[in-house]
């Protein structure tokens, strides 16, 4: 017995999207480029764990 969902077709990678942009938005390229620079700036400060970054909000 088979179910609906074993009889659609779907893509051999496993990608359900039907279509797939070829470059990400401007957004999203401008989201990697902040990330870079904040990653790079020894200035701005970073926490190594979850705790780190509770008690700096709390205080």
């Amino acid at each position: 017995m088979t179910s609906s969902h074993d009889t659609a077709e779907r893509p051999k990678d496993g990608n359900h999207a039907s279509t797939a942009s070829p470059m990400p938005k401007k957004e999203t390229l401008e989201a990697i480029s902040e990330e870079e620079r904040i990653a790079r700036d020894p200035n701005v400060k970073g926490y190594r764990d979850m705790k780190e970054l509770i008690n700096a909000l709390n205080s």
